[in-house]
Parts: structure tokens; C-alpha cells; sequence
């Protein structure tokens, strides 16, 4: 499993590392998949939890998807908070 994460894979994170100076500490780790991971966060200015998504770097979420569908697609994709 290390092998992906070397420079080019994932992102290596750890539970109760912090991201974005400090608001979000990782709880759990909820699921990962071929160009992602989603880990369990909480926000710690809002007081509340969220998920968090790290992708493999150089994945190009849009390219997935059949061009007759990124129209719809991109009204879809979720936003993010911060």
C-alpha cells in the first residue's frame, strides 16, 4: 500500500492530522477508491463534522466523464467550504 504514496499518488494523512491552518482534524478514515480518499473531519471553528476528500494528484476529476455528460455534471459536483 505505500507504493501509492509516493510523489505522483496520494496524499499521505494520518488521524488527527490538521488542514486548513487547524479548522479541520481528521477523525476517520470513511472510504477511498481509485483516485481518492474521504476521511471524516471535524470542523473545529463550526463545531461540527464534514467530510473530506484528498485525490491522487494529477487526477482530472471532469475528464472522467463522457463529454455529453460534464454539462450536467459540473451543476453537480459539490462545492467546497473552505
Amino acid at each position: 500500500m505505500r507504493i501509492y504514496y509516493l510523489p505522483g499518488g496520494y496524499h499521505p494523512v494520518h488521524l488527527g492530522d490538521t488542514f486548513h491552518n487547524g479548522t479541520y482534524e481528521v477523525v476517520h478514515k470513511l472510504g477511498y477508491g481509485q483516485y481518492s480518499t474521504v476521511w471524516l473531519v471535524k470542523d473545529r471553528k463550526r463545531g461540527r463534522y464534514a467530510s473530506m476528500k484528498t485525490l491522487a494528484a494529477d487526477v482530472d476529476v471532469m475528464g472522467h466523464i463522457p463529454k455529453k455528460w460534464q454539462h450536467f455534471s459540473r451543476r453537480r459536483v459539490r462545492c467546497t467550504v473552505d
